[in-house]
């Protein structure tokens, strides 16, 4: 929106970009700001025994999101233990946030509501994802929040500023009755 409306906006925003680009690179030497910001995004580390319906579909579903997974097997007896201490196959332990036991949509969504957008195509990839899920698009700004939210501005009010929670006429005090209580 901004581009559409503020003509300076996108040269204003590539300079800032190259700035920051040039301030990393002389800070650190070799090393690209984008290859730091890679490293700061949310990614999950998945420890598995086995391959199972359930670890397919959460990979497909961090896939789906953009979300970088790092996968690692557990073999013979590191597997019969992993298997004995978590009750499951599999366990998700996110860069940010805490690990989860097995196949949770809830747990996955959170994770991917958390992580942190570098680019237009992985701020696509999450929309996607979490459209899939069924959250409503007017979710707020800290790209956390959640539920059933007003798809209008007013919540089915024409009128701003009516009242949130109007009193009852009828109980309420009758101005008349003032005039008649007072003394001279």
């Amino acid at each position: 929106m901004l581009t559409g409306t503020d003509p300076g906006y996108a040269p204003r925003n590539t300079k800032a970009r190259e700035m920051l680009a040039n301030a990393w690179q002389a800070r650190h030497p070799g090393e690209d700001i984008t290859m730091a910001a890679q490293r700061a995004i949310g990614r999950v580390t998945v420890t598995y025994t086995a391959q199972t319906p359930g670890l397919d579909d959460m990979l497909a579903a961090f896939a789906k999101a953009g979300i970088p997974v790092r996968e690692r097997r557990l073999e013979r007896q590191d597997a019969a233990d992993f298997t004995a201490a978590h009750g499951d196959t599999f366990n998700v332990q996110p860069d940010y946030g805490d690990g989860w036991d097995g196949y949770d949509p809830e747990r996955i969504t959170d994770t991917v509501m958390q992580t942190a957008i570098l680019s237009p195509g992985q701020a696509a990839d999450q929309i996607a994802y979490l459209r899939d899920q069924g959250l409503p698009e007017s979710s707020g700004s800290d790209n956390r929040s959640t539920g059933d939210e007003p798809s209008s501005l007013f919540e089915g009010s024409t009128n701003e500023l009516e009242d949130a929670a109007p009193n009852n006429t009828e109980k309420s005090i009758n101005p008349r009755r003032w005039k008649k209580r007072r003394k001279p």
